[in-house]
């Protein structure tokens, strides 16, 4: 699973620096052995200037970033592509309902994540693949209890008052399994 966009936001060196995993200076230092035979990645790890784990970590967000962002658009070009990663590029291994769930989670615009809802009167009614969308996600505690709130009979609305999550919170985690086909 992999990335790109051009938005410098979303570059791996942006992030790491905005996260506090790296200076500027050292990210400086870094660019400057950058080549096509050593990306980034490469270098900043045989520096010592981040450990792998972090680096899957800024990658991981990278990806989610550039998804989220996908939500927000009306108008641009996107592709899917299905082929070998990038040359320096970390496989991430995330199932695509977790990484459609942490995108939506990240979306701070209430009416975009009402749009997959229809409204907070909408009754969600759970499919046969909400247990696998559940494993796939890692969901916590909290999650699966929103998740099981939806019997059918509940609204959006009614299940956000039993959650301690707040409502919008219930409405990204709902939008999720909706978007899944888990609801």
């Amino acid at each position: 699973l992999f990335a790109a966009s051009n938005d410098p936001k979303d570059q791996l060196a942006s992030i790491l620096v905005e996260e506090g995993k790296l200076g500027p200076d050292q990210m400086q230092v870094a660019q400057a052995r950058v080549s096509s035979g050593n990306p980034l990645a490469k270098v900043l790890t045989e520096l010592g200037y981040i450990s792998q784990r972090e680096l899957a970590e800024a990658a991981r967000v990278k990806v989610e970033r550039i998804l989220t962002d996908l939500y927000t658009w009306s108008e641009g070009t996107f592709e899917f592509a299905t082929k070998s990663l990038p040359k320096g590029a970390i496989d991430l291994n995330l199932s695509t309902p977790h990484l459609i769930t942490a995108s939506l989670r990240r979306i701070q615009d209430r009416d975009l994540v009402l749009k997959e809802l229809g409204s907070l009167e909408t009754v969600l009614t759970p499919s046969e693949i909400l247990d696998t969308f559940i494993n796939e996600t890692k969901a916590d505690a909290q999650t699966i209890e929103v998740l099981r709130q939806a019997d059918g009979m509940k609204t959006v609305q009614q299940i956000a008052s039993l959650s301690s999550l707040g409502e919008f919170e219930v409405c990204k985690i709902l939008a999720a399994a909706v978007v899944v086909g888990a609801m």
